[in-house]
């Protein structure tokens, strides 16, 4: 009897030792699980900031598209001329290093735009829209961009040049409000032109990040090759109201027409 109650007693006492190692070994494994799981999320949010973040060469390859679809858009005007002409899109990397005023760059990103336009008021107009175009595409990225080191002022150039030349022919007064304040009148011009480029933009935005993503891969677009992403992009989306057409591109006189090249420079330190 002695000898059972001794043997009861161990087996209890066994087992306790059992129960309270098992309750340890699954604390444990729990508390690894956790860690494991707490590391692992943390990663995720770590690789979602980063695809969160635009980096520079994106950033530039948005805004160069956001010239080319309003170039597009508005060589698509049956006006019986050809009052814009789209030709190429192209992102370089420049290694070399550079400064620019006086910035000291390790790496440039140049993006640029090169199109024809007519030398008639219309022409002029159009090609002050081009040139809205890229900032314009700019206003639409809605998440946070790399840091830019410098940016060039290509764009605002072209646009002040072209209003300058606008007021100096007294073109399309009939349209916007002229005044005897020098400034207010480029911007009513400037106005007049935004409206009509915003439209555009309004009308492609769903579109900029793929053929963006595009020209990335590619670093230069044709024309053709442009209309061909569009279009697959619009088919795809089903958007049937505003499928285009493939067209024709034909050879033309370029002795009529100025030729203009937008560009957009960024850069990595």
């Amino acid at each position: 009897m002695f000898k059972l109650k001794n043997q009861f007693k161990i087996i209890y006492l066994f087992s306790i030792t059992f129960i309270s190692l098992l309750f340890i070994f699954n604390n444990k494994v729990m508390a690894m699980d956790d860690l494991v799981n707490e590391i692992t999320e943390e990663n995720e949010i770590i690789q979602e900031n980063e695809e969160d973040i635009i980096s520079i060469q994106k950033f530039c390859s948005l805004h160069e598209m956001g010239h080319a679809l309003v170039a597009y858009d508005l060589s698509q005007i049956d006006s019986g001329n050809d009052l814009i002409n789209l030709k190429t899109i192209e992102l370089k990397v420049n290694n070399k290093e550079i400064q620019k005023d006086g910035v000291i760059l390790k790496e440039l990103i140049e993006g640029g735009v090169d199109f024809s336009f007519d030398r008639s008021q219309f022409g002029y107009l159009f090609s002050l829209n081009v040139s809205l175009g890229g900032p314009e595409a700019e206003k639409r990225i809605k998440m946070p961009i790399e840091e830019l080191k410098y940016k060039g002022h290509d764009d605002e150039k072209d646009i002040q040049d072209i209003i300058e030349y606008i007021i100096q022919r007294d073109w399309f007064s009939e349209y916007y409000s002229k005044t005897n304040n020098i400034e207010e009148t480029k911007q009513n011009i400037r106005n007049f032109a935004q409206e009509k480029t915003e439209q555009i933009i309004d009308k492609y935005e769903r579109f900029l990040s793929p053929l963006a993503d595009e020209l990335l891969e590619k670093k230069i677009m044709t024309k053709k090759e442009f209309i061909k992403t569009l279009n697959k992009l619009i088919n795809k989306e089903r958007i049937s109201q505003t499928t285009i057409q493939n067209e024709t591109i034909d050879e033309f006189d370029e002795s009529q027409y100025n030729v203009k090249t937008s560009g957009c420079n960024c850069n990595i330190l």
